[in-house]
């Protein structure tokens, strides 16, 4: 799963990026510039199948300890 914001290229480490998906901790594989539109960044999760027909669960991402607006995502 990929999601957009600002700001994300500009942690002050790498691995300081924390994203959960109904609850669970889940592996962040990029964090950093998306490429086709200036200053978007691009968070790329990976959502295990554990999470398969939990239906609308909330995501959230923190980098550097500060935590974006929460989504809604509907699992199938």
């Amino acid at each position: 799963m990929s999601l957009y914001g600002t700001g994300i290229r500009n942690r002050a480490a790498l691995g300081e990026e924390v994203a959960t998906v109904g609850g669970e901790r889940v592996e962040v594989l990029y964090a950093g510039p998306q490429g086709g539109f200036d200053g978007l960044d691009q968070v790329n999760v990976k959502i295990p199948r554990s999470l398969a027909g939990r239906g609308e669960v909330p995501v959230s991402v923190a980098v550097s300890g500060r935590v974006a607006n929460f989504v809604t995502l509907s699992i199938r």
